[in-house]
């Protein structure tokens, strides 16, 4: 599918999923999605916590918004995962 490069972005670097920055590209979210994945859904998020102390409640909290927001029961099947090595 072709597309047009509107700017280059300095250096990164790796993220939080151990990614090179550096290697990809961006597009809007949308055309992403439905352009290029042909889906209208995320699989996966990665929030990364300022504070160790602080990745429990957020687990918590981040499982409560999505069950509340996309209406997702407390039986269904939802898994979130904390990673200790990322920084």
């Amino acid at each position: 599918m072709p597309c047009k490069v509107i700017g280059i972005l300095e250096k990164k670097g790796v993220d939080l999923a151990g990614e090179d920055q550096d290697s990809v590209i961006y597009t809007p979210l949308n055309t992403m999605m439905r352009r290029f994945l042909n889906v209208d859904y995320f699989s996966t998020i990665l929030i990364k916590a300022k504070e160790k102390k602080n990745i429990a409640n957020i687990k918590e909290e981040t499982e409560r918004l999505l069950r509340k927001r996309h209406k997702i029961g407390p039986g269904a099947k939802m898994t979130l995962l904390s990673i200790p090595f990322l920084r």
